[in-house]
């Protein structure tokens, strides 16, 4: 198994579907598939691992940012190289990749543990443990119900058969 430590350099966080040359897209999730979260494809080492809910949106701490995820996963490849030229869509438009674009000054560790990415000092937190607003609603609707709707007896039909 590969280790998680990439080289200081300029790269790419977010989706790699957004940025992986069509062609080798199903080779990239192949190795995902096998358990493997780093891998080399066409010299270009990688790393990719799934979000703790699939698709959404996720907001990046250690830089300005949001990564849009479409596959349920995040990654890192590395940008700028002749090998990355070999992988990444040829009408790449750095600007809008649905991740962010980071230079590493140093070495790094990628790691993924219960939703939450680790790029060197950039973390990705895809569980949201903290965050409640998705139950607000729920919490909302609980507060408007009375225990008198409770009491109120009815039957209704449907097709005929009676229900209780």
């Amino acid at each position: 198994m590969m280790d998680n430590n990439f080289k200081a350099g300029r790269y790419y966080i977010g989706d790699l579907c957004y940025v992986i040359h069509n062609d080798l897209w199903s080779e990239v999730c192949n190795n995902h598939f096998k358990g493997e979260e780093s891998f080399i494809i066409r010299g270009n080492k990688m790393f990719m691992a799934g979000t703790a809910y699939g698709d959404g949106s996720y907001d990046v701490q250690g830089a300005d940012g949001v990564c849009s995820v479409d596959s349920g996963t995040i990654g890192c490849i590395r940008l700028g190289t002749l090998e990355s030229s070999l992988v990444l869509k040829p009408d790449l438009d750095e600007s809008d990749t649905g991740g962010i674009i980071v230079v590493f000054d140093k070495d790094f560790e990628a790691e993924c543990i219960d939703g939450m990415f680790t790029f060197g000092n950039i973390t990705v937190d895809t569980k949201n443990d903290d965050d409640d607003d998705d139950d607000d609603w729920i919490d909302s609707w609980a507060d408007s119900y009375s225990d008198e709707d409770e009491e109120e007896d009815w039957t209704g039909t449907n097709n005929g058969d009676e229900i209780v």
